[in-house]
Protein backbone atom coordinates (compact mmCIF):
# COMPACT_ATOMS: atom_id res chain seq x y z
CA UNK A 1 0.00 0.00 0.00
CA UNK A 2 1.23 3.48 -1.07
CA UNK A 3 0.27 6.54 2.00
CA UNK A 4 0.50 9.91 1.38
CA UNK A 5 -0.49 12.33 3.80
CA UNK A 6 -0.48 15.92 4.83
CA UNK A 7 -0.56 17.64 8.39
CA UNK A 8 -0.43 20.68 10.47
CA UNK A 9 3.20 21.19 10.94
CA UNK A 10 3.22 20.12 14.54
CA UNK A 11 2.28 16.77 13.94
CA UNK A 12 4.95 16.16 11.21
CA UNK A 13 7.25 14.21 13.48
CA UNK A 14 4.62 11.98 15.24
CA UNK A 15 3.75 10.83 12.33
CA UNK A 16 7.16 10.69 10.67
CA UNK A 17 7.53 8.40 13.12
CA UNK A 18 4.78 6.65 13.58
CA UNK A 19 5.30 5.07 9.66
CA UNK A 20 9.21 4.82 9.84
CA UNK A 21 8.71 2.60 13.01
CA UNK A 22 5.16 0.51 11.73
CA UNK A 23 7.26 -1.76 9.81
CA UNK A 24 7.03 -3.42 6.34
CA UNK A 25 3.54 -2.33 5.58
CA UNK A 26 4.47 1.37 5.61
CA UNK A 27 7.48 1.07 3.20
CA UNK A 28 6.05 4.08 0.54
CA UNK A 29 5.20 6.67 2.99
CA UNK A 30 5.56 10.40 1.65
CA UNK A 31 4.66 13.52 3.33
CA UNK A 32 2.49 16.26 0.84
CA UNK A 33 2.58 20.13 2.04
CA UNK A 34 -1.27 20.83 2.07
CA UNK A 35 -4.88 19.14 1.85
CA UNK A 36 -5.42 21.27 -1.25
CA UNK A 37 -1.90 19.61 -2.84
CA UNK A 38 -3.31 16.09 -1.62
CA UNK A 39 -6.82 17.07 -2.93
CA UNK A 40 -5.68 17.82 -6.48
CA UNK A 41 -3.47 14.67 -6.64
CA UNK A 42 -5.78 12.51 -5.81
CA UNK A 43 -8.86 14.21 -7.49
CA UNK A 44 -10.42 14.40 -4.52
CA UNK A 45 -13.41 17.76 -4.87
CA UNK A 46 -15.09 16.60 -1.82
CA UNK A 47 -15.25 18.19 1.82
CA UNK A 48 -14.56 21.80 0.35
CA UNK A 49 -14.41 24.18 3.37
CA UNK A 50 -13.21 26.89 5.01
CA UNK A 51 -11.57 26.15 8.14
CA UNK A 52 -8.49 24.45 8.90
CA UNK A 53 -7.51 20.19 8.79
CA UNK A 54 -5.29 18.72 11.14
CA UNK A 55 -4.29 15.58 9.03
CA UNK A 56 -5.47 13.69 5.93
CA UNK A 57 -3.99 10.59 4.01
CA UNK A 58 -4.81 8.99 1.02
CA UNK A 59 -3.69 5.20 0.36
CA UNK A 60 -3.36 3.50 -2.68
CA UNK A 61 -3.59 -0.15 -3.15
CA UNK A 62 -0.52 -1.84 -4.62
CA UNK A 63 0.59 -5.93 -5.73
CA UNK A 64 3.67 -7.17 -4.40
CA UNK A 65 6.30 -5.24 -6.95
CA UNK A 66 4.38 -1.80 -5.33
CA UNK A 67 2.83 -1.42 -8.18
CA UNK A 68 -0.95 0.42 -7.97
CA UNK A 69 -3.74 -2.24 -8.76
CA UNK A 70 -6.57 -0.51 -7.66
CA UNK A 71 -8.27 3.43 -7.35
CA UNK A 72 -6.65 5.44 -4.21
CA UNK A 73 -8.98 6.36 -1.63
CA UNK A 74 -8.64 9.65 0.35
CA UNK A 75 -9.47 10.56 4.23
CA UNK A 76 -9.70 14.13 4.36
CA UNK A 77 -9.53 15.49 8.35
CA UNK A 78 -11.40 18.10 7.98
CA UNK A 79 -15.00 17.08 9.37
CA UNK A 80 -16.60 20.29 10.96
CA UNK A 81 -18.61 18.00 13.76
CA UNK A 82 -16.37 19.72 16.68
CA UNK A 83 -16.24 23.08 15.09
CA UNK A 84 -18.88 25.06 17.32
CA UNK A 85 -16.73 24.26 20.22
CA UNK A 86 -13.47 25.33 19.26
CA UNK A 87 -13.27 28.97 20.25
CA UNK A 88 -14.03 30.00 24.06
CA UNK A 89 -17.06 31.97 23.75
CA UNK A 90 -19.04 29.34 21.12
CA UNK A 91 -18.29 26.40 23.43
CA UNK A 92 -19.69 28.29 26.30
CA UNK A 93 -22.92 29.24 24.18
CA UNK A 94 -22.89 25.75 22.47
CA UNK A 95 -23.06 24.29 26.16
CA UNK A 96 -25.54 26.78 27.00
CA UNK A 97 -27.20 25.69 24.48
CA UNK A 98 -27.88 21.96 24.72
CA UNK A 99 -28.43 22.47 28.43
CA UNK A 100 -25.46 20.74 29.36
CA UNK A 101 -23.66 23.42 31.67
CA UNK A 102 -23.42 20.75 34.69
CA UNK A 103 -20.25 19.41 32.66
CA UNK A 104 -18.33 23.02 32.87
CA UNK A 105 -17.19 25.63 35.31
CA UNK A 106 -19.77 28.44 36.17
CA UNK A 107 -19.77 30.82 32.85
CA UNK A 108 -20.98 34.44 31.73
CA UNK A 109 -20.72 35.48 28.04
CA UNK A 110 -19.80 39.25 27.84
CA UNK A 111 -20.45 41.73 24.74
CA UNK A 112 -16.97 42.94 22.99
CA UNK A 113 -18.50 46.47 23.39
CA UNK A 114 -19.82 45.79 27.03
CA UNK A 115 -17.97 49.02 28.97
CA UNK A 116 -20.01 50.94 26.34
CA UNK A 117 -23.37 49.99 27.82
CA UNK A 118 -23.89 51.64 30.71
CA UNK A 119 -27.10 50.25 31.82
CA UNK A 120 -25.17 46.69 32.16
CA UNK A 121 -24.75 44.90 35.31
CA UNK A 122 -21.90 42.64 36.02
CA UNK A 123 -20.98 40.56 38.98
CA UNK A 124 -17.77 38.16 39.54
CA UNK A 125 -18.50 35.11 40.00
CA UNK A 126 -15.95 34.75 42.58
CA UNK A 127 -12.61 36.62 43.32
CA UNK A 128 -10.29 36.46 41.57
CA UNK A 129 -12.31 34.79 38.74
CA UNK A 130 -11.11 33.96 35.55
CA UNK A 131 -11.31 36.73 32.15
CA UNK A 132 -10.73 35.27 28.55
CA UNK A 133 -10.69 36.48 25.23
CA UNK A 134 -12.67 34.09 22.87
CA UNK A 135 -10.16 32.95 20.65
CA UNK A 136 -6.79 32.92 22.60
CA UNK A 137 -4.91 29.53 23.07
CA UNK A 138 -1.64 28.38 24.83
CA UNK A 139 -3.13 30.68 27.75
CA UNK A 140 -2.81 33.57 26.16
CA UNK A 141 -6.12 36.09 26.66
CA UNK A 142 -6.85 34.09 30.20
CA UNK A 143 -6.41 37.24 33.06
CA UNK A 144 -7.19 36.40 36.41
CA UNK A 145 -9.69 39.67 37.70
CA UNK A 146 -10.42 40.97 41.18
CA UNK A 147 -12.98 43.64 40.48
CA UNK A 148 -15.35 44.76 37.73
CA UNK A 149 -13.03 47.18 37.22
CA UNK A 150 -10.31 45.60 36.01
CA UNK A 151 -12.81 43.36 33.42
CA UNK A 152 -14.04 46.69 32.26
CA UNK A 153 -10.10 47.98 31.54
CA UNK A 154 -9.78 44.97 29.36
CA UNK A 155 -12.47 45.02 27.57
CA UNK A 156 -11.85 48.49 26.86
CA UNK A 157 -7.99 47.40 25.96
CA UNK A 158 -9.50 45.14 23.91
CA UNK A 159 -11.99 46.86 21.80
CA UNK A 160 -9.67 49.80 21.00
CA UNK A 161 -7.11 47.51 19.91
CA UNK A 162 -9.46 46.30 17.28
CA UNK A 163 -10.93 49.53 16.73
CA UNK A 164 -7.67 50.95 15.39
CA UNK A 165 -7.89 49.28 11.89
CA UNK A 166 -11.55 49.08 10.69
CA UNK A 167 -10.78 45.77 8.57
CA UNK A 168 -9.88 43.88 11.57
CA UNK A 169 -13.59 43.28 13.25
CA UNK A 170 -14.81 43.14 9.95
CA UNK A 171 -12.88 40.05 8.94
CA UNK A 172 -13.36 38.27 12.39
CA UNK A 173 -16.81 38.84 11.75
CA UNK A 174 -16.72 37.68 8.29
CA UNK A 175 -14.56 34.42 9.05
CA UNK A 176 -16.65 33.29 12.59
CA UNK A 177 -20.62 34.65 11.19
CA UNK A 178 -20.37 36.85 14.37
CA UNK A 179 -18.66 39.61 16.26
CA UNK A 180 -16.60 37.73 19.27
CA UNK A 181 -17.43 37.54 23.25
CA UNK A 182 -15.55 37.37 25.97
CA UNK A 183 -16.04 34.48 29.06
CA UNK A 184 -15.94 35.24 32.77
CA UNK A 185 -15.73 32.53 34.82
CA UNK A 186 -15.60 31.63 38.37
CA UNK A 187 -12.50 30.21 39.75
CA UNK A 188 -12.21 26.36 41.05
CA UNK A 189 -9.81 25.37 43.40
CA UNK A 190 -7.64 21.94 41.81
CA UNK A 191 -6.86 19.74 42.71
CA UNK A 192 -2.99 19.13 42.65
CA UNK A 193 -0.04 16.98 41.30
CA UNK A 194 2.82 17.31 43.61
CA UNK A 195 2.00 20.80 44.25
CA UNK A 196 1.48 21.73 40.80
CA UNK A 197 -2.31 22.33 39.04
CA UNK A 198 -2.70 20.02 36.31
CA UNK A 199 -5.70 19.25 33.52
CA UNK A 200 -6.68 16.00 31.95
CA UNK A 201 -6.54 15.68 28.26
CA UNK A 202 -8.16 12.79 26.07
CA UNK A 203 -9.31 12.39 22.36
CA UNK A 204 -12.19 11.90 20.68
CA UNK A 205 -12.43 11.03 17.08
CA UNK A 206 -15.72 11.55 14.71
CA UNK A 207 -15.89 9.24 11.62
CA UNK A 208 -18.66 10.70 8.92
CA UNK A 209 -20.64 8.11 7.06
CA UNK A 210 -22.60 10.28 4.32
CA UNK A 211 -25.30 11.37 6.10
CA UNK A 212 -24.36 10.18 9.53
CA UNK A 213 -21.14 10.17 11.69
CA UNK A 214 -19.80 8.11 15.01
CA UNK A 215 -18.45 9.37 17.26
CA UNK A 216 -15.23 7.34 18.89
CA UNK A 217 -13.32 7.86 22.52
CA UNK A 218 -9.39 6.87 22.33
CA UNK A 219 -9.01 4.88 25.33
CA UNK A 220 -5.36 3.44 25.21
CA UNK A 221 -3.79 6.48 26.65
CA UNK A 222 -5.02 9.38 28.56
CA UNK A 223 -2.48 12.72 29.26
CA UNK A 224 -1.75 14.50 32.34
CA UNK A 225 -0.42 18.19 31.58
CA UNK A 226 0.82 19.97 34.75
CA UNK A 227 1.47 23.61 34.98
CA UNK A 228 5.54 24.93 34.73
CA UNK A 229 5.50 25.96 38.70
CA UNK A 230 3.85 24.83 42.12
CA UNK A 231 0.92 26.82 43.35
CA UNK A 232 2.06 29.10 45.97
CA UNK A 233 -0.25 31.17 47.52
CA UNK A 234 0.34 34.04 49.77
CA UNK A 235 -2.31 34.68 52.69
CA UNK A 236 -2.82 38.32 53.58
CA UNK A 237 -3.75 39.23 57.41
CA UNK A 238 -7.38 38.94 56.75
CA UNK A 239 -6.91 35.00 55.53
CA UNK A 240 -7.99 35.86 52.08
CA UNK A 241 -5.45 34.46 49.47
CA UNK A 242 -3.40 36.82 47.74
CA UNK A 243 -5.50 38.19 44.86
CA UNK A 244 -2.56 37.81 42.39
CA UNK A 245 -1.80 34.69 40.36
CA UNK A 246 1.05 33.68 39.20
CA UNK A 247 0.50 32.65 35.58
CA UNK A 248 3.00 29.65 35.58
CA UNK A 249 1.50 27.78 38.55
CA UNK A 250 -1.82 28.53 37.14
CA UNK A 251 -2.39 28.09 33.43
CA UNK A 252 -1.49 24.52 32.62
CA UNK A 253 -1.75 24.58 28.66
CA UNK A 254 1.72 25.91 27.53
CA UNK A 255 2.08 29.45 28.83
CA UNK A 256 5.10 30.73 30.47
CA UNK A 257 7.02 28.87 27.74
CA UNK A 258 6.65 24.91 30.07
CA UNK A 259 4.02 22.13 30.75
CA UNK A 260 4.97 18.95 32.28
CA UNK A 261 3.43 16.53 30.27
CA UNK A 262 2.72 12.94 31.64
CA UNK A 263 0.78 10.09 30.79
CA UNK A 264 -2.25 9.21 33.12
CA UNK A 265 -1.28 5.50 33.94
CA UNK A 266 1.91 6.48 34.99
CA UNK A 267 1.04 9.20 37.57
CA UNK A 268 -0.04 6.54 40.65
CA UNK A 269 -2.12 8.98 42.88
CA UNK A 270 -4.39 9.53 39.31
CA UNK A 271 -4.68 6.37 37.26
CA UNK A 272 -7.58 5.71 39.17
CA UNK A 273 -9.40 8.56 37.79
CA UNK A 274 -9.31 6.89 33.84
CA UNK A 275 -12.88 5.03 33.94
CA UNK A 276 -14.53 8.43 35.41
CA UNK A 277 -12.53 10.78 32.92
CA UNK A 278 -14.01 8.59 30.03
CA UNK A 279 -17.35 8.25 31.31
CA UNK A 280 -17.63 12.05 32.13
CA UNK A 281 -15.95 12.99 28.42
CA UNK A 282 -19.12 10.43 26.62
CA UNK A 283 -21.83 11.71 28.86
CA UNK A 284 -21.13 15.32 27.98
CA UNK A 285 -20.09 14.49 24.08
CA UNK A 286 -23.86 12.44 23.93
CA UNK A 287 -25.33 15.69 25.63
CA UNK A 288 -23.60 17.77 22.75
CA UNK A 289 -24.93 15.59 20.05
CA UNK A 290 -27.29 18.10 18.88
CA UNK A 291 -24.99 20.69 18.53
CA UNK A 292 -22.07 18.45 16.43
CA UNK A 293 -25.23 16.79 13.93
CA UNK A 294 -26.06 20.46 12.98
CA UNK A 295 -22.20 20.40 11.69
CA UNK A 296 -22.80 17.33 9.21
CA UNK A 297 -21.89 18.31 5.64
CA UNK A 298 -23.36 16.10 3.40
CA UNK A 299 -21.12 16.70 0.11
CA UNK A 300 -20.23 13.21 -1.26
CA UNK A 301 -17.06 12.86 1.34
CA UNK A 302 -17.91 9.23 2.87
CA UNK A 303 -14.24 9.73 4.12
CA UNK A 304 -13.65 12.80 6.11
CA UNK A 305 -13.08 12.56 10.22
CA UNK A 306 -12.12 14.95 12.80
CA UNK A 307 -9.72 14.88 15.57
CA UNK A 308 -9.86 16.78 18.41
CA UNK A 309 -9.04 16.93 22.13
CA UNK A 310 -11.29 17.22 24.77
CA UNK A 311 -9.51 18.86 28.26
CA UNK A 312 -10.82 18.20 32.00
CA UNK A 313 -10.36 19.34 35.06
CA UNK A 314 -10.03 17.94 38.65
CA UNK A 315 -11.10 20.08 41.86
CA UNK A 316 -10.25 19.62 45.11
CA UNK A 317 -13.44 17.31 45.71
CA UNK A 318 -12.61 15.29 42.37
CA UNK A 319 -15.27 16.62 40.53
CA UNK A 320 -14.50 17.00 36.67
CA UNK A 321 -15.46 19.68 35.02
CA UNK A 322 -15.05 20.44 30.88
CA UNK A 323 -12.21 23.02 30.20
CA UNK A 324 -12.29 22.93 26.96
CA UNK A 325 -12.32 21.88 23.00
CA UNK A 326 -9.03 21.87 20.63
CA UNK A 327 -11.15 21.24 17.43
CA UNK A 328 -7.76 21.31 15.66
CA UNK A 329 -5.19 20.52 18.60
CA UNK A 330 -1.54 20.66 17.87
CA UNK A 331 1.49 18.52 19.01
CA UNK A 332 4.09 19.34 20.72
CA UNK A 333 7.38 19.93 19.81
CA UNK A 334 9.07 16.64 20.08
CA UNK A 335 12.56 18.33 21.69
CA UNK A 336 10.11 19.97 24.09
CA UNK A 337 9.68 16.74 25.47
CA UNK A 338 12.89 16.39 26.98
CA UNK A 339 14.48 18.77 29.74
CA UNK A 340 11.84 21.05 30.94
CA UNK A 341 11.45 22.25 34.71
CA UNK A 342 10.30 18.82 36.54
CA UNK A 343 10.18 17.06 33.50
CA UNK A 344 12.41 13.85 33.10
CA UNK A 345 14.19 12.05 30.13
CA UNK A 346 12.11 9.37 30.54
CA UNK A 347 8.28 10.89 31.13
CA UNK A 348 9.71 12.45 27.97
CA UNK A 349 9.84 9.48 26.03
CA UNK A 350 7.19 8.04 27.46
CA UNK A 351 4.87 11.07 26.16
CA UNK A 352 6.84 11.14 23.01
CA UNK A 353 5.88 7.42 22.17
CA UNK A 354 2.03 7.98 22.93
CA UNK A 355 2.01 10.87 20.46
CA UNK A 356 4.01 8.39 18.08
CA UNK A 357 1.24 5.63 19.02
CA UNK A 358 -1.77 8.18 18.80
CA UNK A 359 -0.86 9.03 14.93
CA UNK A 360 -0.55 5.36 13.87
CA UNK A 361 -3.82 4.37 16.13
CA UNK A 362 -5.64 7.29 14.19
CA UNK A 363 -3.97 6.24 10.35
CA UNK A 364 -5.20 2.36 10.90
CA UNK A 365 -8.52 3.41 12.51
CA UNK A 366 -9.74 5.94 9.49
CA UNK A 367 -8.90 4.12 6.92
CA UNK A 368 -9.25 0.71 7.92
CA UNK A 369 -13.08 1.25 9.90
CA UNK A 370 -16.59 1.01 8.45
CA UNK A 371 -19.68 1.28 9.49
CA UNK A 372 -20.37 -2.32 10.19
CA UNK A 373 -17.24 -2.93 12.23
CA UNK A 374 -16.70 -3.92 15.51
CA UNK A 375 -17.47 -1.04 18.01
CA UNK A 376 -13.63 -1.00 19.29
CA UNK A 377 -10.57 -1.30 17.23
CA UNK A 378 -7.62 -3.44 18.43
CA UNK A 379 -4.15 -2.92 17.71
CA UNK A 380 -2.24 -5.72 15.04
CA UNK A 381 -1.18 -7.72 17.75
CA UNK A 382 -4.23 -8.16 19.53
CA UNK A 383 -3.20 -5.45 21.85
CA UNK A 384 -4.65 -2.68 24.09
CA UNK A 385 -8.42 -1.42 22.47
CA UNK A 386 -7.65 2.21 21.02
CA UNK A 387 -11.04 3.76 19.81
CA UNK A 388 -13.95 2.96 21.72
CA UNK A 389 -17.53 3.49 19.56
CA UNK A 390 -19.59 6.01 22.31
CA UNK A 391 -22.59 7.78 20.03
CA UNK A 392 -24.05 7.18 16.63
CA UNK A 393 -25.29 10.48 15.36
Amino acid sequence: MKIAYACRSSWHWVFKEAFEGAGKDFRDVRVVKSLRLLRKEFGADCGQRKGPSTFSFATTTTNDDGEAVGTSTIYTGDSEVFEDLEDKDDFVRSVTEAGAEAFIVESTLIDFNFHLQSSQALALPSIPAVFKTPMGSCGNGIHFVSSVEEVLALIAENYNLVSEDENILESIQASKGRIPQFVLQKEVRSRLLDGRKFHLRTYVLAIERGEGIDIFLYVREHEVRAAKERVEEIYGDDEREDLIRNRAAHITNGASGATRRLLLRNVEELCGLKGKVEIFVADFLRKMQGIMAKKIVCDGCEQKFGLAAVDVMCNVNNLLAILEVNAYPAAPGKEGLFGGEGETDEEGMFFSKHLVRLGLDLFNFVSRASPTEAEVSRDDEGGNVSFVNIMVL
